[in-house]
């Protein structure tokens, strides 16, 4: 099992406690080959292997600091951007509640003045029909009363201008006696 030095070092492992051990499994740990070629490789770049991997490891940790900073910061983000939605959400649900409610409302209320105004039409058709009812029988009462004034005057003058025709033929009869009397006469 392999545990990482305080000092920064490559990790040691703590199961092969065999001389040389250590050191093979040090540069077998940073990568180099096993045996002889591993431990000149480890004297020659062992020290910079190291270096780099420590400043690989800052780095890593570093970047993982990063990381973890950016995560918070986009979570808080989130969270005051889901915080305003909510907020939003609920601003405009009430704005809806109450347009609907206003809108309820009106319709209460148109629908009242338009029961209303089909009253006021129902009454006054009625009194137009009441109107023009009373008006026909008028009408027709005035219509009736002339009718019989015209046949009065026709018979009227019908007597007369029969009288007038018995006249003239009593004056006919007149002159042709008359005239029937001078014609003897001469």
């Amino acid at each position: 099992m392999a545990n990482t030095s305080t000092n920064g070092t490559s990790p040691k492992t703590t199961t092969d406690v065999r001389p040389g051990a250590g050191s093979r499994n040090k540069e077998r740990d940073l990568g180099f080959a096993d045996g002889d070629l591993g431990r000149i490789q480890g004297l020659l770049f062992g020290d910079s292997v190291r270096i780099t991997n420590q400043r690989l490891d800052t780095l890593e940790q570093a970047l993982l600091g990063a990381i973890s900073d950016l995560r918070a910061d986009m979570e808080k983000g989130l969270a005051k951007l889901d915080k305003q939605l909510t907020g939003e959400k609920t601003a405009r649900t009430e704005a809806i509640a109450e347009t609907e409610a206003k809108l309820a409302g009106d319709t209460k209320a148109a629908k009242k003045a338009a029961a209303k105004q089909q009253a006021e039409i129902e009454r006054t058709a009625a009194k137009f029909d009441e109107s023009l009812t009373s008006l026909a029988a008028t009408a027709n009462a005035a219509l009736e009363q002339t009718r019989q004034d015209l046949w009065s005057r026709i018979d009227l003058t019908e007597k007369k201008l029969q009288s007038n025709k018995v006249d003239r033929d009593a004056l006919a009869t007149m002159l042709a006696s008359t005239a029937q009397q001078l014609t003897e006469n001469d």
